[in-house]
């Protein structure tokens, strides 16, 4: 499962802001996840909660939203999310294909993973 090396990742950059902001409790980590990563948001959140074990996320709340993807051709230029391009799923019908001219369609938007957030809470202040 690739998902548990990529929450490793989340959790190691999230880990690093928050020693850097001097290690507050963490509340929520806020993800966004394109809908052309290839990432299954379900494995994703098993993941995190495993991955995040015996940290200072143990107790963090997980709230993972999806991106819109986008595709552009760039043999004829006929760009639009998926569903525009009557690609019913993205994810496993890689390549995607034009259905204009036939050419290979890139992904312009909405295929990476990204830490959006974090909610911390400074236990100095009490809350």
């Amino acid at each position: 499962m690739h998902e548990y090396g990529l929450a490793q990742d989340l959790l190691a950059a999230a880990a690093e802001e928050v020693r850097r902001l001097g290690r507050p409790t963490v509340a929520c980590l806020r993800i966004e996840v394109g809908e052309l990563a290839g990432v299954s948001m379900e494995a994703l959140r098993a993941a995190l909660q495993v991955a995040g074990q015996g940290t200072a996320f143990e107790t963090a709340t997980i709230e993972i939203e999806r991106a819109p993807g986008r595709l552009r051709c760039e043999g004829c230029g006929l760009e639009g999310s998926p569903s525009e391009l009557d690609i019913a799923d993205p994810e496993t019908s890689k390549p995607w294909i034009c259905p204009r001219c036939g050419y290979l369609l890139l992904a312009t938007q909405g295929h990476s993973l990204v830490l959006k957030d974090l909610v911390l809470v400074d236990a100095a202040a009490g809350g």
